[in-house]
Formats: C-alpha cells, structure tokens, sequence
C-alpha cells in the first residue's frame, strides 16, 4: 500500500489527496505535478542520486522522477501543459525538471486543500481547493495565451471529455478535419507526445477514479478502455510509479451521532458499516471483542462497494476459547451401540 486518499478529475487536471503515503519507483507522465505535504517529502530527478526534503515542489511534464511520501499526508495537483495554467506554469517553472517551492501563501492554499479532505468534503470542494493551488502558482504569468493549435484543442477536449469513448487516430484526425499522417505529426509537434500516449494518459486518470469509487481494477480497466487490468496496472507504474492496488479509498461518509447506538459500551459506534478501511473491532470491557460491530450508518460508497463490503462484514465470526467449544454443532456418534 502507498497511500489511502481520494482522487477527483477536472477538464485538464486532477488531484490526489491522501494519507500514509510511500515510496513510488521512477516514472513520468504527461501533466505537471504538484506536490504538497503536510510535513517534509523527499523527491528527485530519476538521474539524481541526492534526495531534496521539502514541503512543496514541482514536476514538468515528461520528465522522469522519484517521489518518497515518507508515510505523511500528501496532495499531488496534476496540471495538463496544454491548458491555460499549464501554459503559465510552464513559462514560470519550465527551466528546471524539479522545483522547490517557498512561498507563504501556497502554504495556505496546501493547508486549505488538506483541511478539505481530512473534513472528508465533497468532490466540488476538493476540486475548487485543488484549483486554487494551481491559481496561486500561475500568478502572474496566468495571462499567458494558449499556443495548442485550435484543431488539436478540439480533440483533446473530446478526449476529456470522454475519456472511455472508443477513439482511434481515424476518429481523432476526422475531428481536426485533418489526414491521418498529418495529424499525428502536428499533434506530436502541439503536445510533445504522441495521440496514443496522451489517450493512455487521459484513461488512466479515469480508470484510477473509477476503481476508487468502488469498482473492482478488472471493471476500471474494461470501463476506461483497456485491455485488461495487467495493462492497467503497467500503464498506472510507468505513469505514477505505482500499481493501482496499492491505492486505497478514503470513503466519504457521514456518521450517526454517538447517542444512536444501542450500546453505551461501542466505543467506535458510528462508524462506517461498508467501509473496509474503516471497520474496526468493538472495545468491550477495555478489550477487543471480534463478535460484536458498529451499527450500520449511512454511506456515500457506490452500490457495488457497500455490496462487496458488506458481504465481507456480515461472513460469521466463530468465537473463540471455551466459547468456541460450547458453540460447536456437535456432530452425531455413529457408533453403533451394544443390544
């Protein structure tokens, strides 16, 4: 596991917000990173040797990099070259691979965007805050024009806007009102990637959100358009260094006050009843008690999350000891018994 936290899309940007978080192994991806933590992370260039420690930083696009999380909270805000900001950033950092940030004021905007989701606020909250990060770090270069062609603009909306839709180059070079081999080339020259690349990179992102909110990596992958989920999982390492099972979700749920529970003795009354990551074992006469849960709560997980949980909530728990042997069926003799 690298982290448990949350991942929410915008048109040309994401955030991933999380606790606990690793180590990730050398990648790179197409979008600028971001990087925000509550205390100090480590990251690198891939070809440095000498961690930097740091509050905040910042990735440009393609360019490969280690990142450690070093087990704190930490928000990473993924900013596409060829939007507005993108542009702006890249004019204002674009000289070095990896930048160290200082400034007070993006401190706020990180402590903000922290207080969201350990309040566990809405996707919209999380979103506004995540974008008023890359605001403050656009600053005054935000004025900067787009200079992304305007049919290869239109393509890229397309794509990010369904990013599930099936799309090959045919399809994409139809929308630019342009021939095959003349698109991929002046998309190449517009991006720096090629229109394969930055459709795996578009997919991934949903592919990622929709297997934390609640679908199994299997059905992500189909839902986003891949193969498979080992092609998930290989494209999700040499993106972000990580495979996606080793995310976890912080489900958004709100919890039933204290007073409701049946039992003045549930210490951890109120807790989420289909949430794996937040199911806990009943303190019961200052010691764990296995066969007694917290009362069911309402939940915001998808349907087909709070079904698996719950499946797995609700498997019988054999008690244990002198218990265990009391509660037994007792299995009938078959011996047969003299006349």
């Amino acid at each position: 596991m690298i982290g448990v936290g949350r991942v929410v899309l915008w048109k040309g940007g994401s955030a991933w917000v999380g606790r606990d978080t690793g180590e990730a192994q050398a990648h790179r991806h197409h979008a600028m990173q971001v990087t925000l933590g509550a205390r100090p992370f480590r990251i690198r260039a891939a070809d440095e040797r000498d961690w930097d420690e740091a509050c905040a930083a910042i990735v440009m696009p393609d360019r490969p990099h280690v990142f450690d999380g070093c087990g704190h909270a930490v928000a990473m805000v993924f900013i596409e070259p060829e939007t507005l900001p993108g542009r702006a950033l890249l004019a204002r950092f674009g000289h070095c691979d990896v930048s160290l940030l200082d400034d007070p004021e993006l401190a706020a905007c990180n402590t903000a965007l922290q207080e969201v989701f350990q309040s566990r606020g809405s996707d919209a909250a999380l979103v506004d805050a995540a974008q008023r990060v890359v605001g403050e770090l656009a600053g005054a270069h935000a004025h900067v024009q787009a200079a992304v062609d305007a049919r290869i603009l239109a393509v890229l909306d397309r794509i990010r806007d369904h990013p599930a839709a099936e799309i090959d180059l045919a399809k994409a070079a139809a929308i630019a009102h342009l021939s095959p081999s003349r698109f991929r080339h002046l998309f190449v020259a517009q991006t720096g990637i090629s229109f394969r690349a930055y459709l795996l990179w578009a997919r991934v992102g949903y592919a990622v959100t929709r297997g934390m909110a609640g679908s199994s990596w299997t059905e992500a992958a189909q839902q986003a358009g891949f193969a498979d989920s080992a092609h998930l999982s290989r494209t999700c390492r040499r993106m972000f260094g990580i495979a996606p099972s080793m995310l976890l979700s912080e489900p958004v749920c709100r919890a039933l006050p204290r007073h409701a529970a049946a039992d003045d003795n549930l210490a951890d009354a109120g807790r989420c009843h289909a949430c794996p990551s937040a199911v806990r074992p009943v303190r019961h006469g200052g010691k764990a008690d296995p066969r007694r849960r917290p009362p069911r709560v309402s939940c915001r997980l998808p349907a087909a999350a709070r079904i698996r949980a719950s499946s797995r909530a609700s498997s019988p728990v054999l008690p244990t000891g002198s218990c265990a042997r009391s509660a037994r069926t007792r299995r009938p003799s078959h011996r047969a018994r003299a006349p």
